[in-house]
């Protein structure tokens, strides 16, 4: 089940980043666990959507794990 999607941008429509919320909140145990999956996503999404990396959008990324 998808938790994300990244929308290109058309002609006629800005591009755009759509996280789903039952997803996220079924794979988080916790509220702070839903916090860092909910940012994972959208940094990730927002690599895809932009083509830069993970670790030009967010630095922090590799001191995560």
């Amino acid at each position: 089940m998808p938790l994300a999607a990244a929308v290109a941008p058309t002609p006629a429509a800005l591009g755009r980043v759509v996280l789903y919320r039952r997803p996220l909140e079924h794979r988080a145990a916790t509220r702070p666990g839903l916090q860092i999956l909910v940012h994972r996503t959208l940094v990730e999404q927002l690599a895809a959507l932009t083509g830069l990396s993970i670790g030009e959008i967010d630095p922090d990324a590799d001191d995560e794990d």
